[in-house]
């Protein structure tokens, strides 16, 4: 995954290079494609990787799924963004 680079963005890539290797005969399990996936992701993601791993048996989990919850995950950083840059810059009083 690029730095900035969406969820959705990385998955259309992804989907690409899956169906090019398909086309050239080359299948990938899912368990390999998941390890890929959680591999690729950026580090503000890592927290939600530990708990889809614990929750979860990553040879079993369909990778459209895995994609989903990180398109939550996604969605929940990008709201408590503006959170952290008004906490950042909000004026304090010195006595």
């Amino acid at each position: 995954m690029r730095e900035g680079e969406s969820i959705t963005d990385m998955q259309k890539r992804l989907n690409l290079i899956m169906n090019n290797l398909q086309g050239l005969g080359k299948v990938i399990p899912m368990e390999e494609l998941n390890c890929k996936i959680f591999e690729s992701v950026t580090e503000e993601f890592n927290n939600k990787v530990c708990v889809i791993e614990e929750a979860n048996n990553v040879n079993e989990i369909p990778s459209n799924e895995l994609m989903g919850n990180l398109m939550a995950e996604e969605l929940v950083v990008e709201i408590n963004k503006p959170r952290k840059k008004a906490n950042a810059t909000k004026p304090t009083l010195a006595l």
